[in-house]
């Protein structure tokens, strides 16, 4: 019920809270033994990293997420940035460890998605590529586009369970302890869905004033990328390509630009 959901989102928001607090403490107490170590933390305080690289954060979350489809699944779907480029200029302060935790919760979904609908077409010779898109957006936040040509999300109802504790877009049972050998297996399996991953990643994410959505996309889409030709000083052209995408979903990472923590009420704004 709603209630049993707002005492449980209390209860992690406290907990986060908590753990949050120790790690900080811990990190900013930490003795710095040497010069070459003392020189690679003068980018971070506490569990804060300053002027953090979005392309390192989001190649470190794709090897890791493409390791788990490999070990699980036996294939991994092609993962393409489009305008690379430019991500290598974008950093932001972060709690570093959230957003990598977020993006291979979003990333790990995505490729399950490829792999499932690639196993239901006999005629695919390969899962879908994935797309990756990273922009500032106006508003001040970081957007991490994430964009599969899976299966997609098949109902509203679908989407609503994506959110709740202990369910999620798969239907299948996860928490009957009747059915053990099925609950058990689920939980060694960690492409499959547990209803937590997505639902915690967002509550991170709104700790620091970000936020996860997600859009299914029923019908193919085409969207338009820039590519700079920087080779050649005289000719520095910016060259448009189209990509055509399938039915699939979108999910949307918002990462706050600064390292400004949350309070619970701002928080409840933004409940829906």
């Amino acid at each position: 019920s709603w209630l049993e959901t707002m005492y449980l989102e209390n209860f992690l928001y406290e907990r986060f809270r908590i753990l949050l607090l120790c790690d900080h403490y811990i990190a900013l107490d930490r003795h710095i033994p040497n010069r070459q170590q003392q020189n690679d933390e003068q980018s971070k305080n506490g569990v804060v990293h300053l002027h953090c690289p979005i392309d390192d954060i989001l190649q470190d979350a794709i090897l890791e997420a493409s390791h788990l489809c490999d070990a699980n699944l036996g294939l991994v779907p092609d993962i393409v940035i489009i305008d690379g480029s430019n991500i290598n200029k974008i950093t932001v302060s972060l709690v570093r460890s959230y957003v990598h935790y977020t993006l291979v919760e979003l990333l790990k979904n995505a490729m399950a998605s490829s792999v499932e609908k690639h196993q239901q077409l006999p005629e695919s010779s390969s899962p879908s590529t994935i797309y990756i898109k990273v922009v500032q957006s106006p508003q001040g936040f970081i957007e991490c586009q994430i964009m599969d040509q899976g299966v997609g999300i098949r109902s509203s109802d679908t989407l609503d369970r994506a959110w709740k504790f202990a369910s999620s877009g798969i239907e299948m049972e996860r928490w009957d302890r009747i059915n053990e050998q099925q609950s058990y297996s689920m939980v060694r399996s960690p492409l499959q869905s547990l209803g937590v991953g997505l639902t915690l990643s967002r509550m991170m994410m709104r700790m620091f004033g970000g936020d996860i959505t997600l859009t299914s996309r029923s019908q193919t889409t085409t969207i338009t990328t820039h590519n700079s030709n920087t080779n050649d000083d005289d000719d520095k052209l910016s060259k448009e390509t189209q990509i055509c995408l399938d039915s699939g979903c979108t999910a949307t990472l918002k990462i706050g630009t600064n390292d400004l923590f949350m309070m619970k009420t701002d928080l409840e704004d933004k409940t829906e």
